[in-house]
């Protein structure tokens, strides 16, 4: 057996992946190394990066009640997101790449913010995600999520094409799980 195998297993095991890399490793302890390595490589990241990157230019003064009333592209909105919009200012909306990635599976908050790196590392401002709106690849009829800056609450929101955005918002550790194929929108790694 070549020494390196051992380490390059537990290289693989030690990521974000825990439960299914569990699972590799039972294989590895009831099975060759070889068939271990080729079984962890099928193990599908939760997050796929859809290689999107939308560019919020930033600007000034972001009032969320003023910004939204009397837009009709705006179809509809839950009650936790009309809580948090209604007061809702931010003096300045800072310039930020975001980038999209698409759930694998469905999970909860903690499993995805762990492998996006963390809360801090994704989230965004409501200013942001709304200025991110105006992009039309996100009017694709997919639901999005976002992590808010300054608040424990993951917004949704979808485009309906002859509607609008709707739009939903839950606070992080919900426990209802998103949806596979949901999509989040979180600032670019190198934001």
């Amino acid at each position: 057996m070549d020494r390196a195998m051992p380490g390059e297993i537990m290289e693989k095991l030690v990521c974000d992946e825990g439960r299914k890399r569990e699972e590799a490793f039972k294989l590895f302890l009831r099975t060759t190394p070889e068939k271990a390595i080729e079984a962890l490589s099928r193990v599908q990241p939760l997050l796929s990066d859809l290689g999107i990157t939308i560019n919020v230019p930033g600007g000034g003064k972001f009032v969320a009640a003023s910004f939204v009333e009397g837009k009709n592209d705006f179809w509809s909105f839950g009650d936790n997101f009309k809580k948090l919009i209604t007061s809702w200012v931010e003096e300045e909306v800072t310039p930020v790449e975001l980038n999209i990635s698409q759930l694998s599976e469905n999970s909860g908050d903690d499993r995805i913010l762990d492998a996006a790196g963390g809360k801090e590392a994704v989230e965004i401002t409501l200013g942001q995600l709304f200025f991110a709106l105006s992009d039309e690849r996100l009017k694709d009829g997919k639901v999005y999520f976002a992590y808010i800056k300054r608040t424990d609450i993951a917004v949704s929101f979808r485009w309906h094409s002859g509607d609008g955005w709707d739009f939903a918002a839950a606070p992080v550790g919900d426990p209802r799980p998103w949806v596979a194929g949901r999509c989040l929108l979180a600032r670019d790694s190198g934001s």
